[in-house]
């Protein structure tokens, strides 16, 4: 709160809930009261914000992880909303250390202005900016159409029913127009596919163009198969332990260790010989694992020795990072994508393991789910839904410098990136390839993968009523949880028809 009374005579007034007072002095003054005059010019340099937030719109029931920074390291941050000071917890925005806010489920009350102020003993720096509410686009999709795998020859049906709509128009592959096989039905609300061929697969997505530029778009796969092998039993993503709270302050480098129920899917990649557990990887089937293309090609750099599969034990059931009491299975066989390291040595880093012998889902071995690019870059990887933090689990290092693997299996949450900022960092060019997408935090000691979680994967949850769903495999990054860098993943959803390509 602003104090009833300026008591700051060359500075500016703070009053928290306790009717505490606290003066912010300007540059060149000090004392309690900003009373006391100073040499500038043999002061320090003078505290500046080096991060400031902008003025933002946000959507209704999004949620924003905002920073502000200052260059003085010993700085502490208050944040102020609508001149009020902010708690450390509410229902809906958190004030974490080092000036991080987390603003979930944003509506009407808490659109305003905001304050971030840090300050020392001797100075202080501030910043203001304002979030203001965006309403979505309420032109409601009814019935969108739905990813469908169908036999060759068969006829499919896709529907997208927008009531309020006053154009529909379809698209392949985001190209038109469609072939003389394909009918438009009901202005719009369907499109027919006879006699589907190999040639007929591929992305279908319809936009509807309502009132006032008002548009929505969805888009479903369509695929051909023989016999699917694919089976995730409508079970994926739900882990048995459910109502998982991502805690934005934890990091896998910091350890928090994670039950059995709420890792179902993570893989160990584990060298017998060495016995040491070098890569995670993700259960999409009851036969299959997705992982990262770099654990097998830098084994011989790692391990001395030429790449063996019958070196590797596959390991699922357990949250014991060495693999104890897990259900392990060996590799029948494993695919790398074939443009692996093709524009950059992360290029296209993922692979494929086929195990010996299927596995039987219980409540400690379950798939993660798969979805087209589509619905990834849509729901998930754009600002327009999601909950745009992912979940990070892996058995790798918890410092960059030490070499230590957790007994337990650790899990960090990370907000993913704007492609903007993640091209922005200092990595080097041609290193941030469009098969990859960024997470995590510009400041050390928030959270990041590290050494030994490649391959594993990061999983998002649209809402609490959603499944969790693979989104990335943990790629590549510069050091590990150093400042201003982010970690680097793979976009699963790039991959989701040679995935299935592959299983099938």
């Amino acid at each position: 709160l602003k104090c009833p009374v300026d008591i700051c005579n060359h500075g500016d007034c703070v009053q928290n809930h306790q009717g505490e007072f606290k003066c912010f002095c300007h540059h060149g003054y000090t004392g309690a009261f900003c009373r006391i005059k100073g040499n500038s010019e043999k002061n320090s340099t003078r505290m500046i914000m080096l991060k400031s937030p902008s003025d933002l719109a946000v959507f209704r029931g999004e949620r924003e992880i905002i920073e502000c920074n200052s260059n003085d390291p010993s700085a502490q941050y208050i944040w102020l909303f609508k001149d009020m000071l902010l708690q450390s917890d509410s229902a809906h925005i958190t004030v974490l250390p080092g000036g991080i806010l987390d603003i979930r489920d944003f509506n009407e009350e808490l659109q305003g202005t905001y304050k971030c102020i840090a300050s020392t003993a001797t100075d202080f720096a501030e910043t203001e900016f304002r979030l203001s509410l965006k309403e979505k686009c309420f032109l409601v999709v009814e019935t969108p159409p739905e990813d469908t795998a169908v036999e060759s020859g068969s006829t499919v049906l896709l529907s997208c029913f927008v009531p309020d709509a006053k154009k529909i128009t379809w698209f392949k592959d985001g190209k038109q127009p469609l072939s003389t096989q394909h009918t438009i039905l009901a202005s719009g609300f369907y499109l027919k596919i006879d006699s589907v061929k190999h040639n007929d697969v591929g992305n279908y997505s319809c936009l509807a163009e309502g009132e006032g530029g008002c548009s929505a778009q969805r888009s479903a796969m369509l695929t051909i198969v023989e016999e699917t092998k694919m089976d995730q039993e409508d079970k994926c993503g739900v882990p048995a332990l459910s109502g998982m709270v991502p805690q934005l302050s934890s990091r896998i480098s910091g350890g928090r260790a994670v039950t059995m129920e709420t890792t179902a899917w993570h893989v160990i990649l584990r060298e017998n010989e060495k016995e040491k557990t070098f890569c995670g990887g993700t259960l999409i089937s009851n036969t299959w694992v997705v992982t990262a293309a770099h654990c097998f090609a830098h084994y011989p750099s790692e391990f001395k020795r030429p790449f063996v599969k019958s070196n590797i034990d596959v390991i699922l059931g357990t949250n014991q990072c060495k693999g104890k009491d897990g259900v392990k299975r060996k590799i029948k066989r494993y695919i790398i994508h074939p443009k692996f390291a093709e524009r950059s040595s992360y290029d296209n880093d993922i692979a494929l393991i086929e195990m010996d012998e299927a596995v039987n889902f219980t409540e400690k071995i379950q798939p993660l789910c798969l979805k087209p690019t589509s619905i990834i870059d849509d729901l998930f990887l754009s600002r327009r839904g999601g909950r745009r933090v992912g979940r990070v689990i892996g058995c790798g290092q918890r410092y960059e410098n030490i070499e230590d693997t957790p007994d337990l299996i650790q899990d960090v949450y990370v907000p993913i990136i704007s492609r903007e900022i993640c091209t922005g960092a200092n990595i080097g060019t041609g290193n941030f390839t469009d098969t990859m997408f960024c997470a995590g935090y510009e400041r050390a000691l928030f959270g990041d993968a590290c050494y030994g979680d490649s391959g594993g994967s990061l999983s998002v949850q649209l809402s609490d009523s959603h499944p969790w769903v693979l989104v990335g495999v943990v790629s590549w990054g510069v050091g590990c949880d150093r400042p201003g860098q982010y970690g680097y993943y793979t976009n699963v959803g790039k991959f989701y028809n040679w995935i299935q390509e592959n299983v099938n």
